[in-house]
């Protein structure tokens, strides 16, 4: 691809992270849990009761960053931790009535606001950018970064 095209890609994804996390700051779409919460509550909803590693594995962070948020999580009464009936050495997590309840809302709130944004896009569109999107994650998961130095000599990476 060329270089024209990669910077206006990147300019793009720019505004795409502007306005995602303006939408984030100025709604009550996390039903006053923080993003990270938000997510994680999201992602038990969607996968049941679930294992932290699992979930770690999910959400692409590590086990002791998961921990401390479901401690978080726990704390405010949002999710259940209980050692598995299988494995005593993995604990599972899941959402409480009242978790239960915060998720219906964040949902509740987020589909309105996405139904309002797709009824801006021309509806033989609507597939063709839930693809597109879809794809875009998938590749920047499987993407590593790496940083360089002026000589080209890898500093750092992260995927």
């Amino acid at each position: 691809m060329n270089p024209g095209r990669i910077r206006n890609f990147r300019a793009i994804t720019r505004r795409l992270e502007r306005v995602i996390s303006r939408q984030l700051e100025e709604c009550y779409c996390c039903s006053g849990v923080s993003t990270p919460q938000c997510h994680m509550l999201l992602e038990i909803e969607e996968g049941g009761p679930i294992h932290i590693q699992k979930l770690a594995d999910r959400l692409n962070l590590d086990k002791s960053t998961v921990s401390r948020t479901v401690d978080g999580l726990a704390s405010m009464g949002l999710v259940d931790r209980e050692p598995s009936k299988d494995d005593r050495r993995f604990t599972l997590v899941r959402l409480t009535g009242h978790g239960a309840s915060i998720c219906s809302s964040i949902n509740r709130i987020n589909d309105e606001y996405y139904r309002r944004v797709f009824d801006r896009i021309p509806e033989e569109q609507h597939e063709e950018v839930v693809r597109s999107v879809a794809s875009l994650v998938r590749a920047m998961n499987e993407t590593e970064l790496v940083v360089e130095d002026k000589d080209g000599t890898p500093i750092a990476t992260h995927q």
